[in-house]
């Protein structure tokens, strides 16, 4: 049940599927071999499985403050730019997912706190048209308008149409859903209040490792502005992979963090923002997550390098984005695929 009520359009699907069923059954067709549509249907379904599922990963998102001002008083789409890539990498993604910095509610009463965000209810049309398919909610600013920005995020994010996962307990954190001829794990971890990690997301990503193809994790930790992984991420990180996790999408610190490949699993421990309003040239450079899982299961990944300006996202061009991918990827020359990818 959990399954069902967590992938949006299958409970649809069964009930649509149900009903073309009877029309057949109940007409002048049901003369005809059903059997041999039926397998007809299902040989051209396995001729068109894709070969490649490609999902594209992007850090924190915030949609408030000044980025909410321009969108509000000047129209901006902050994708404007980096969906227009010349591969047009972002139209052939089967998902994209990133971290969404802050809740999509019209609450009036909100956390009185240094850094308190809340963006428009508009917030999740914005992110539907762009192609956003699923957000992370396991933050420390999911909260920043009590339950009731976090309930009214659920609301806003479902009646657009997109997936999300985390800001609750363990049982919240995750989603199973089908990307292409997959179904992928997606779980969510905050350790912005706490770096303890709870052992119970150990024994959840265990349990979901058995049931899906793929599982994905998605964490909020680390220090600020820190360019480098603290221990605290490296030994939950390392746990982490060992309980079954596929690879870690780290953000939170507003700055890229190396990469690691552990255990033949990487982990991103920091992929810096991807929409925000910071001033400082650290905090407007960032890098998106490409994953191309291939008919058996194996991915090979591509970084994706970007800038920031105007607090909108452009992918850097090729001169720039194979120098940084030469220093990034300095480690794993032995892993390198084209200019800035690899695979393990």
């Amino acid at each position: 049940m959990k399954f069902i009520l967590k992938c949006f359009g299958v409970t649809i699907l069964s009930a649509a599927g149900a009903f073309v069923i009877y029309i057949l059954n109940h007409s002048d067709l049901a003369s005809v071999s059903y059997q041999s549509v039926n397998i007809a249907s299902v040989a051209q379904a396995v001729e068109l499985k894709p070969e490649i599922v490609s999902i594209l990963n992007f850090g924190d998102a915030m949609f408030g403050r000044k980025v909410g001002k321009f969108i509000h008083e000047n129209g901006m789409d902050p994708f404007e730019f980096i969906k227009n890539y010349p591969d047009d990498i972002w139209n052939k993604a089967d998902l994209i997912v990133l971290n969404l910095e802050g809740p999509i509610s019209d609450a009036t009463i909100c956390q009185e706190k240094a850094y308190s965000f809340r963006f428009e209810p508009d917030t999740a049309d914005l992110l539907a048209r762009n192609k956003i398919g699923l957000v992370n909610l396991s933050n420390n600013h999911s909260a920043d308008c009590y339950e009731r920005g976090l309930s009214d995020t659920r609301i806003f994010l479902e009646l657009s149409k997109i997936g999300y996962f985390g800001g609750g307990n363990v049982s919240e954190s995750y989603i199973e859903q089908a990307v292409g001829d997959k179904i992928i794990a997606f779980v969510g971890i905050n350790l912005t209040f706490d770096p303890r990690l709870d052992p119970s997301y150990l024994n959840l990503i265990k349990e979901l490792k058995i049931r899906n193809d793929f599982v994905i994790v998605n964490i909020h930790w680390g220090t600020e502005y820190s360019k480098v992984a603290v221990n605290s991420q490296k030994t939950t990180g390392h746990k982490i992979i060992d309980a079954g996790a596929d690879v870690i999408i780290g953000h939170h610190p507003h700055v890229i963090e190396p990469m690691e490949i552990y255990n033949s699993r990487p982990i991103f421990y920091s992929l810096g923002n991807f929409i925000f309003d910071q001033l400082e040239l650290e905090n407007n450079e960032g890098i998106g997550v490409k994953m191309d899982i291939d008919k058996n299961d194996w991915p090979t990944y591509e970084i994706l390098p970007y800038k920031i300006e105007n607090m909108q996202p452009i992918f850097f061009d090729k001169e720039y984005t194979d120098s940084f991918c030469d220093e990034f990827l300095k480690d794993y020359a032995d892993k390198r695929v084209g200019d800035c990818g690899f695979k393990i």
